[in-house]
């Protein structure tokens, strides 16, 4: 037999969790209160963001002045300069956007989706252009060890598989936590598309990965690893598993939070991919630029390195930006 006291006790500790149990479903945020709260934490992540990414500028902005703006200007300088610089429209002018969409009261819902769709198509057109430069790299250093054709074949396929899912920014709008005039960065809950762009990087940068691991490995095997190797090889696997992992942990943010916190890693999955695509470009031009002597012979760039580069000579980057020279033998 339960005693009284106890069965007092027990019902009274019910009661009392069915009492706090509704005091909390009463008193519960409304959507557009979650709303602003989701819309708040994306933006301290893009105020964090932000702050990298002026921080790395300020730390290569020499190295740039001097590889990239003194040098002659070609496609891949374009390229480079277009990706460097986008981010602070996207990831800078973000913020702007956010507080504008948040503490405007008149804002509507077309214009609403027009700061959406022009913030996130920037976001990936940025990360586009990364990738063309990242892409750019790896082919030069992977055609040291792989054939021409089937390493061009297959860039090519990669190439189409991360451009495949870029239809689904027409999917992004308004969405479940976007009531009434707020308006702040949502998918639509019946249709999370836009993560397929990240799959697709993280994809494209596996393989990339994999190719520049094969490729420089028998070089590290045989202990012939130099200052060019170490910046071709070492660096720019480092920046892609960097690049992998952040990528994924925006994939899986995008799987398992709420619609409202879809975006949450966007800004910082945004600044992270261009400030290590920038590093790369830029510490192959360091090393190229303290390694390499030139003879400028009738417009040609000839590039005399030293012996302990000589694993290296197949691969010649020139300065002007314009991607790898090949060779069999080095001009002198």
């Amino acid at each position: 037999m339960i005693p009284v006291d106890f069965a007092f006790t027990a019902t009274s500790s019910f009661f009392n969790l069915r009492l706090d149990r509704s005091r909390c479903i009463k008193h519960a945020p409304s959507r557009k209160s979650r709303s602003l709260y989701a819309a708040f934490q994306i933006q301290y992540f893009l105020a964090s963001s932000s702050a990298i990414l002026v921080y790395d500028y300020l730390l290569t902005i020499r190295l740039e002045i001097e590889l990239v703006w003194l040098s002659p200007f070609n496609w891949i300088s374009i390229v480079y300069l277009i990706q460097r610089y986008l981010p602070f429209v996207d990831t800078l002018g973000a913020s702007v956007l956010f507080l504008y969409g948040i503490y405007n009261p008149t804002l509507s819902t077309g214009k609403c989706d027009m700061i959406n769709h022009l913030g996130l198509w920037l976001h990936i057109i940025g990360i586009t252009l990364s990738e063309i430069v990242l892409a750019t790299r790896a082919y030069a250093a992977c055609q040291v060890r792989f054939s021409k054709r089937p390493l061009l074949i297959t860039f090519s396929i990669l190439a189409a598989l991360f451009w495949i899912p870029f239809w689904v920014t027409g999917n992004i709008g308004h969405g479940e936590g976007s009531p009434g005039n707020f308006c702040a960065m949502h998918s639509h809950s019946s249709q999370p598309f836009f993560f397929l762009t990240y799959v697709c990087a993280a994809a494209h940068g596996i393989a990339m990965l994999t190719m520049m691991i094969i490729a420089g490995y028998p070089t590290y095997k045989a202990k012939q690893d130099s200052g060019l190797f170490r910046v071709v090889y070492g660096d720019s696997i480092v920046y892609y598993a960097t690049l992998i992992f952040v990528i994924f942990a925006n994939v899986v943010v995008m799987f398992t939070a709420p619609v409202n916190f879809v975006a949450l890693l966007m800004p910082l999955t945004r600044v992270v991919h261009a400030t290590l695509t920038s590093r790369t470009l830029l510490h192959i031009r360091e090393t190229m630029a303290r390694k390499v002597h030139f003879e400028i012979d009738m417009g040609a760039l000839n590039l005399d390195m030293g012996a302990d580069e000589r694993e290296m000579s197949t691969i010649h980057f020139n300065l002007e930006g314009g991607g790898p020279i090949y060779s069999e033998s080095r001009s002198q």
